[in-house]
């Protein structure tokens, strides 16, 4: 028999993520953006509670260790800059309804947030 408990309680994990940064500068008469793809490492951590014997609500943070390259930026002096979205953080709610006893059918909100650095290297 199904059972809700299955996914409820502590949860964690690791993902090796494939992620993709975009920075889309608009001022004045200057529009540009840059964009790049970079691999790193997520981890996971959540807790599932019980609302009924079909229903569960999951809190989740997930946190990527890795920086993501989010594309180069030119500078007045001539050098260019690698744009880094630095220490990606998400924190997650979800309401999962019971299909069968492997399988949790989900919606998900979640808040996604970064810091941005910069790392100069001559042209």
């Amino acid at each position: 028999m199904a059972d809700i408990s299955n996914f409820t309680g502590p949860e964690v994990g690791a993902t090796l993520a494939v992620s993709t940064g975009k920075i889309k500068v608009s001022e004045r008469n200057y529009d540009s953006s840059t964009s790049d793809t970079d691999i790193g490492l997520a981890l996971h951590a959540g807790y599932g509670l019980e609302v009924s014997t079909e229903v569960a609500v999951l809190f989740g943070l997930d946190y990527n260790v890795s920086g993501v390259k989010a594309g180069k930026g030119n500078q007045q002096d001539g050098s260019q800059k690698n744009i880094y979205f630095k220490n990606p953080y998400s924190l997650s709610v979800s309401v999962g309804k019971l299909i069968n006893e492997n399988t949790l059918g989900f919606a998900k909100v979640s808040y996604e947030a970064a810091k941005y650095s910069f790392e100069t290297f001559p042209v």
